[in-house]
């Protein structure tokens, strides 16, 4: 998965306002811009910790002396030991992560399509940004 920050609002924006335009979601008035930042601050929340995990591998090598070419197999056994998802496993998570934060953002009040629908949509915009 290649997610960048500067990308995080263009996703958070296509999902919270074409879910909104298709009556979807209800956003309450004026919250708009809010309830992407609901959205934007799991995909940012996820980057943080990826950051934290690729500078925790780098002192972890250079404690143990390791080269460059076992930097993925040290931050997967990292990952693994943290629970932190990545790869195909990590775009599970944050979407799970974004709708959640779906049905908690106080700025939307009211979600009427499925969880199945909400993610395959969700997953087609990352997708997009990401791919």
């Amino acid at each position: 998965m290649r997610l960048y920050r500067k990308i995080i609002p263009k996703i958070a924006r296509e999902i919270v306002r074409t879910l909104h335009s298709k009556a979807e979601i209800e956003v309450e008035d004026g919250r708009m811009d809010e309830a992407e930042l609901d959205l934007a601050a799991v995909m940012v929340e996820y980057m943080n910790e990826e950051e934290r995990l690729v500078t925790e591998t780098k002192e972890t090598m250079a404690r143990r002396g390791f080269s460059q070419d076992r930097f993925s197999q040290v931050k997967k056994s990292l990952a693994e030991a943290r629970g932190f998802k990545q790869g195909d496993d990590g775009i599970e998570f944050v979407l799970d992560q974004m709708l959640e934060a779906l049905f908690s953002s106080k700025n939307v009040a009211e979600v009427y399509a499925d969880d199945k629908h909400l993610r395959l949509f969700m997953k087609s915009v990352f997708e997009k940004y990401t791919g």
